[in-house]
């Protein structure tokens, strides 16, 4: 008798191998090199005597594409659609799902829609209204909605459109980001020094126009959001993610966050917007579309950034309404890979216990997740206090194997290093983190 979850296994199986594959080829392209050897759960990629291990996470993997199909059932013009999701710490992609129609019009993964680039639309908006909070145009989220309601925004900055443009480009990858291998991985952004620059070009990029990109730049920027400054996304395991350019110290990416629209599912928050290109197809007139949902989950702890895209055609006249499809597909999948920890971490949120260093500028909270049955199962995470006084989360997987209990203290010598001392019995562990 076969197993009632096989499909389900043999799918995820398939997508594994797949992404193997995927990140071989880029791998190859990036270095040259092409020895590899097929394992057990498929190809893996040796490079400098190491097997590199893929971010994906099967299982989200898997569920990420079930939950897609069947949100494309029964809407044939969505030609294709994807999800990204990025770990905002490590700049980790667990998740990314491509679905297209072949000429049967069945599914299948046929493009690495992830990389393709398109005009997203007002998911884009939120980085107008950093270029507005950096210049201290606002200073809370009533400014802010005031500036942009009045079109206070547009008429500043179609008086100083260089530093507008300028100012934008720097909250995005820049075009020397190569990190997954893929030299068209880059984004479009139009200045006054494009051919098709006019009088409208700032309020169209104030809602997100006239800037082309992949699903993945939109996840990368949601990432940077909550982050406090960009982080580039990972394919590789274990391979540090390139951070670039400083913390945003004078912008205060909370106002950010409050004036997205909450979603529900663990926490998610995000916009969602609806772009369209108009093409001849034989002398027919159609309209392409793109509906996109992009976001940040659990909005007080944010841990993930995810985007989810689908591509259509549509008729001259079509709708050009956001149907819900990808906001809903985001809002279930952040749950699942959310699970129970955030409600814990809500429900408990009174118990949180911090650890400083002496400075303030360290900070670790530790709370109990609950999910240890009879005995505390505890969870840590930790802090960097930046010149702005806004406390940023950064990746400390240490953390991980120390019991909290057992976390000593945080000192600071005279090279702004901090050392977190850690005592097993008799024995004290130095851990040294540098805050640059």
């Amino acid at each position: 008798m076969s197993r009632p979850d096989a499909p389900f296994i043999n799918n995820a199986m398939k997508l594994k191998n797949t992404l193997l594959l995927f990140v071989f080829v880029v791998t190859s392209l990036a270095t040259g090199c092409d020895n590899f050897k097929r394992a057990g759960s498929g190809l893996q990629k040796i490079y400098d005597a190491q097997i590199l291990e893929t971010t994906i996470n099967i299982r989200l993997q898997a569920v990420a594409d079930s939950l897609l199909r069947k949100a494309l059932v029964g809407k044939e013009h969505l030609e294709s659609a994807c999800i990204v999701v990025q770990n905002i710490m490590t700049g980790e992609i667990p998740v990314i799902v491509n679905l297209g129609r072949n000429f049967e019009n069945e599914l299948s993964e046929d493009y690495n829609y992830a990389v393709r680039k398109y005009e997203p639309g007002e998911v884009l908006s939120p980085a107008s209204w950093m270029v507005a909070l950096d210049d201290g145009m606002a200073y809370s989220h009533a400014d802010l909605s005031d500036a942009i309601a009045s079109g206070k925004l547009s008429r500043v900055y179609e008086m100083v459109p260089d530093h507008y443009v300028r100012t934008l480009k720097s909250f995005f990858l820049p075009d020397h980001y190569d990190g997954l291998g893929i030299d068209s991985l880059s984004i479009e952004i139009c200045s006054p020094e494009s051919a098709n620059w006019n009088s409208s070009a700032v309020q169209h990029l104030i809602h997100g126009r006239d800037m082309f990109m992949s699903p993945v730049h939109v996840a990368a920027f949601y990432s940077s959001l909550a982050a406090g400054r960009i982080i580039a996304p990972e394919l590789v395991r274990n391979r540090a993610s390139g951070c670039y350019g400083d913390f945003y110290d004078n912008i205060d990416t909370d106002i950010i966050m409050d004036a997205l629209d909450s979603v529900g599912g663990a926490g998610l928050v995000g916009r969602e917007s609806v772009s369209w290109t108009i093409a001849y197809d034989n002398g027919n007139k159609k309209k392409y579309s793109a509906e996109t949902f992009a976001g940040i989950f659990p909005v007080n702890f944010p841990e993930y950034s995810i985007a989810c895209v689908l591509f259509g055609d549509l008729p001259a006249s079509g709708n050009e309404q956001v149907s819900g499809i990808a906001k809903n597909v985001s809002a279930s999948l952040s749950e699942v890979i959310a699970g129970e920890d955030y409600e814990h971490y809500k429900s408990l949120e009174s118990e949180v216990t911090t650890l400083r260093s002496e400075d303030g500028v360290v900070k670790v909270e530790t709370w109990d997740t609950g999910t240890g049955g009879t005995s505390p199962n505890f969870r840590s995470e930790m802090y960097l206090k930046r010149p702005s006084g806004k406390y940023v989360k950064v990746n400390a997987e240490f953390l991980s194997d120390v019991f909290v209990q057992d976390l000593h203290c945080v000192r600071k010598n005279d090279k702004d290093c901090y050392y977190f001392a850690v005592c097993y019995g008799l024995l004290v562990k130095l851990l040294m983190l540098k805050n640059n």
